[in-house]
């Protein structure tokens, strides 16, 4: 299967400062005793002048070499300039955990709760703690960037990354997150606070666009974002993928120039999302530095085409190169020694950590007739329902993880109980059919997959490289060997699938991305023009 280039659009006549009619008359952040707009803007992390030494190697950069910077060397990593000092640095999902580079199956981690349960807690020094320890787990995942945490609001109880995110209280969201980024970068390790700004719904969220006057717009959804900014300082941050009053977030002057540089005097890196740039000259005129994941569709050669046309000034090069090289001074400096290989870290004080703020994230809604707290010696509990039964350890998504450890709701209250408890599934809840992994064996015999990367895009050639995965649910994009391989590849999965009992089954193949499943040689179901912006190859279930 190949890759697909992200989709997207430009419109025409942008008005770059758009805001809709009844917007209130005032461009400055309202005065309250939380955070004024003359707060100090805290400085953290390490005493140097960074922007004096990120400005000194921009000095000794191309043209080309500047422009480079503006775009991601793959899906994790910003671009190296060996020869000028300059070294990559790493970034990692996400907001309750340090995943790695590997989105499905990769290194063991550990899984803090969500931050719908951490703000639950209301406990600033327990969300301190957490960004401590989350910054030991981005290092032993040779990472340098965390992309978090997620401050966008609840504004309806369907929203997709509700648990993701804090509250639908902005100043109990700025507050938390303040501590949770001061606790990493204290470290060493930078914070990306996302998603700036107006994410609160993942329907359409490429293309929907959030219509927000100026007074809301302020009190709520960027009020979390300034809070965080002025007590802690992130070292990145991330635009969102909407449209904020008809202009997408990643070029919108409005939002990244006008008040996140000049009102907040914000002096960190702007990151994209993945698959965010809409754009190539008003992107990165408006403060977008660098674009993830690598992607030839907006910048390098774009660039360069505007700066020879007038489109773009190199002052507005400049400014974004130092951003990146401002964010590579604070995590590694000239620091050029190989990546090192990510390992677990499963200390027994992050896992007393986790367990203290679960604890204190638990909300006790009502409790009618006073039936709690249960007598576990005299009390016969029944307890119903699959996700009693089942490890649900996150939202999924950019949060997800391979956790350290699991355990069972059933499991638990069987320690406790002194009297029999009894188990009943209740109904089933599966969105998709279960993953085949355990029924299937790569060519080797061994459980997984086989996979043979190609160069290119039509299969041609023999394998550049032959590697063995142990899921059957995989995520391509962001671990294609593209060393060996080149940005454009494709790749064919192998799998033998032994089910356990004999009869008839049901097989499901999800693939976004063009894909084909091939059963005993036959094309069984066939993906390959479906239009998608992620490519996800092969999910097989028995």
């Amino acid at each position: 299967m190949a890759a697909l280039a992200p989709t997207g659009s430009v419109g025409q006549d942008i008005d770059p400062n758009a805001s809709p009619v009844g917007s209130i008359d005032t461009n400055t952040t309202p005065d309250t005793e939380f955070s004024p707009p003359e707060s100090p803007i805290q400085q953290s992390g390490p005493p140097k002048d960074v922007r004096t030494l990120a400005r000194n190697k921009l000095a000794t950069l191309t043209q080309e070499e500047k422009v480079s910077l503006l775009t991601a060397a793959d899906f994790w990593r910003t671009k190296a300039i060996p020869s000028k000092n300059i070294p990559a640095v790493k970034t990692s999902d996400g907001p309750n955990g340090a995943r790695g580079g590997i989105f499905v199956g990769g290194t063991k981690a550990a899984l803090f709760p969500c931050g719908i349960s951490l703000a639950a807690t209301w406990n600033k020094d327990i969300l301190y703690q957490v960004g401590q320890h989350l910054a030991d787990e981005v290092k032993a995942r040779s990472a340098n960037v965390l992309l978090a945490p997620t401050v966008c609001m609840h504004r309806h109880p369907l929203g997709g990354r509700n648990f993701e995110s804090f509250s639908e209280d902005p100043l109990l969201c700025g507050k938390l997150a303040a501590q949770y980024i001061k606790g990493l970068q204290e470290k060493g390790v930078a914070a990306t606070i996302k998603h700036f700004v107006g994410n609160e719904q993942e329907t359409h969220r490429l293309t929907v666009n959030s219509i927000i006057a100026e007074r809301p717009l302020r009190e709520l959804y960027l009020r979390p974002f300034e809070i965080a900014v002025r007590e802690a300082k992130p070292w990145a941050l991330m635009s969102s993928y909407n449209l904020v009053n008809g202009v997408h977030a990643d070029m919108n002057t409005h939002v990244l120039r006008d008040i996140l540089r000049g009102e907040w005097g914000y002096d960190g890196t702007v990151m994209s999302d993945w698959g965010g740039v809409n754009s190539t000259v008003e992107s990165i005129k408006a403060g977008c530095d660098v674009e993830f994941p690598y992607s030839d569709k907006w910048r390098f050669e774009k660039v360069l085409e505007a700066l020879r046309d007038g489109r773009i000034a190199e002052a507005d090069i400049d400014r974004a190169a130092e951003n990146v090289l401002t964010l590579v001074e604070r995590t590694k400096g000239s620091d050029l020694t190989a990546e090192a290989e990510e390992r677990e870290d499963d200390r027994e004080e992050t896992r007393n950590l986790i367990h203290e703020a679960g604890v204190q994230g638990l909300t006790l809604l009502k409790n009618e007739g006073s039936i709690l707290p249960i007598n576990p010696a005299t009390a016969k509990v029944a307890v119903i329902g699959p996700n009693a039964n089942r490890a649900i350890a996150g939202g999924g998504g950019s949060a997800s993880l391979n956790p350290y450890y699991n355990t069972l709701p059933l499991d638990s209250i069987r320690k406790v109980a002194q009297q029999p408890v009894t188990y009943s599934q209740g109904c089933h809840i599966h969105k998709w059919l279960p993953v085949a992994s355990p029924y299937c064996s790569d060519k080797t015999g061994k459980q997984g997959v086989s996979i043979e990367w190609f160069k290119g895009d039509k299969f041609q050639g023999p394998p550049a490289v032959v590697q063995r995965r142990t899921n059957t649910d995989l995520f391509l994009w962001d671990s294609a060997p593209l060393v060996e391989v080149g940005p454009h590849w494709s790749a064919v999965v192998t799998s033998y699938l032994t089910p356990p009992s004999t009869g008839k089954h049901t097989i499901s193949f999800m693939s976004v991305g063009p894909g084909k499943l091939y059963v005993n040689g036959k094309l069984a179901l066939d993906l390959w023009y479906v239009k998608s912006v992620f490519l996800f190859p092969l999910y097989g279930s028995p």
